[in-house]
């Protein structure tokens, strides 16, 4: 299996925990994830990285952690923009928004 589609399959792992609302494991297994991509020469990590950065957001979000909801969802809306993801840069953005009046009250 290339690296490329071991990181699709435990992103998609990532996600089923989520979604079956184990945050926490979630988490681990995403920050995990991000620092492998963060390794030089990791290919086309910023296509990746939008999507990890987005679900820890996600997650955190779900925790009740704004601040780190806000910072990663932050670095997602980041790595979009860099791969050129205009959705993914849509979808982060408008979760930002979400997170902000969250914290305004």
């Amino acid at each position: 299996m290339t690296r490329a589609l071991e990181w699709r399959a435990r992103i998609a792992s990532a996600q089923k925990l989520s979604d079956d609302a184990l945050y926490g494991e979630s988490n681990r297994m995403l920050e995990q994830i991000a620092s492998e991509l963060d390794e030089p020469g990791a290919a086309d990590a910023d296509t990746y990285l939008g999507k990890v950065f987005g679900l820890l957001g996600l997650n955190w979000f779900r925790l009740g952690d704004t601040t780190e909801a806000h910072r990663w969802t932050e670095r997602a809306h980041e790595a979009c923009e860099r791969a050129g993801d205009d959705f993914g840069v849509t979808v982060y953005g408008a979760n930002l928004s979400v997170i902000d009046r969250q914290v305004q009250g």
